[in-house]
């Protein structure tokens, strides 16, 4: 078993990833990568495990469209295939499905556990009532994987304290913003201070406060070497650092949300979807149907809207945005602010 770096390697969509950035991430001790078959950087992963594949702890995923016990272990394969190795360390739900009980995902999951083609396996993007369930079913469960940065920390409420009680994993995914802290964000800007008093870039600040929880792991992605031997270096914040930050937090949630307006109130520009007739039929075919997530909790995470005057655009969440329509009509959802 590998002993786990809590800062390991978010591959994202591919984009500008390589074996030889990968090998540099490994050898400075960076031993978790993390991908998935939607982000298309499977192949790219299995080219750098070659003689080393028992000293880097790989992560992938499950669609949601393929959350059926037979579908799952397909997709398992399929992946073992492209990255050329027997096994994955933690094979993990991307999103759940509500329309596919859970019983049937865990059934897939014992399957591939049982096979040993999965070592441990693990559930993503779920609330604290959807983590509960699942592990009823598979007590084996021992990580979760959801958004966490100083922009959505909604985890910190319910589910990073489940985790600490419980002695489980939180992998914390796109824990940079996309990359926002370390640039002209409004958030990022705030933190300026804390860089001057303890002499750290915004990007380890931002880490930095996440590592102060034992339970959480990140999973920043990496364009450069540059920015890679400045995120290797990163150590958890002191207490005083993090209750600085937690300051700062409070008077940027104050400022960005989470806000409660009506849907109606929002911009649908970007949206693939203009109406809720459009959303209902789902002819673009996304997966899990806005329908479906209307069943489910996945609609009540937070949507992410930028401000441009007066207008709230919407730019990300867009099925969670139709499955709080057709759950909820026009009642007010949580939006997160960025400028």
């Amino acid at each position: 078993m590998v002993d786990l770096n809590r800062i390991g390697i978010g591959t994202g969509a591919a984009k500008n990833l390589t074996v030889d950035l990968l090998h540099a991430a490994y050898d400075m001790g960076m031993n978790v990568v993390d991908t998935s078959p939607r982000c298309g950087s499977e192949k790219i992963v299995g080219e750098s495990l070659k003689g080393r594949r028992d000293k880097v702890y790989v992560i992938t995923k499950v669609s949601p469209e393929h959350m059926r016990a037979d579908d799952l272990v397909s997709s398992c394969e399929r992946s073992l295939k492209i990255m050329g190795t027997d096994y994955i360390d933690l094979l993990t739900t991307h999103w759940p499905n509500p329309a596919i009980p859970m019983e049937e995902t865990v059934a897939g999951l014992m399957k591939l556990r049982d096979q040993g083609k999965v070592r441990e396996v693990g559930v993503g993007n779920v609330s604290l009532r959807e983590l509960i369930s699942y592990r009823y079913l598979m007590p084996e469960i021992k990580s979760i994987q959801n958004e966490y940065n100083l922009f959505e920390c909604s985890v910190e409420d319910e589910i990073l304290p489940y985790c600490k009680e419980k002695n489980l994993k939180f992998f914390a995914y796109s824990p940079l913003d996309g990359g926002n802290f370390c640039g002209r964000h409004a958030a990022a800007e705030m933190v300026k201070n804390c860089v001057t008093v303890n002499g750290k870039t915004k990007a380890s600040i931002c880490l930095g406060y996440l590592l102060s929880n034992k339970s959480v792991y990140v999973l920043p992605r990496i364009s450069n070497i540059s920015r890679l031997k400045e995120i290797a270096k990163v150590k958890p914040l002191l207490k005083r650092q993090v209750k600085s930050i937690r300051f700062l937090l409070e008077s940027f949630r104050g400022m960005n949300g989470p806000l409660s307006i009506l849907p109606s109130e929002i911009d649908l520009q970007l949206s693939p979807y203009k109406t809720i007739d459009d959303a209902t039929h789902n002819y673009l075919g996304y997966k899990p149907e806005p329908l479906d997530m209307a069943k489910g909790e996945l609609y009540l995470k937070p949507l992410k809207v930028r401000r441009e005057d007066t207008t709230y655009i919407l730019v990300e969440g867009f099925m969670r945005y139709w499955a709080h329509v057709i759950a909820l009509g026009n009642d007010p959802v949580d939006v997160l602010v960025r400028e």
